[in-house]
């Protein structure tokens, strides 16, 4: 008698999580672009520009939360995790 080693279908990726995740990806690129640019060339003068690097090294993290669990979320909606056939257990 032969077990059956047929496998769950998974949800397609492409869909509208990868979507999210890339723009959260996007936006902090972006942030950082911005803050280099601020920085190097000062377009408010010095005191404007330690302004802005103080509250981006606060503001910067955190556009790092909705990336970092959007991912968590993702890979476990996902189910990336091996799947056990029944003849391997």
């Amino acid at each position: 008698m032969k077990t059956s080693n047929r496998r769950e279908k998974r949800p397609a990726r492409g869909g509208p999580q990868d979507r999210n995740i890339w723009l959260a990806a996007s936006v902090i690129v972006a942030f950082n672009v911005l803050l280099v640019v601020s920085v190097i060339f000062q377009p408010a003068g010095p005191r404007v520009s330690s302004a802005v690097s103080n509250v981006a090294g606060f503001v910067g993290p955190l556009l790092v939360l909705p990336l970092y669990f959007g991912a968590l979320w993702q890979a476990s909606r996902m189910g990336d995790r091996p799947m056990v056939i029944t003849s391997q257990r």
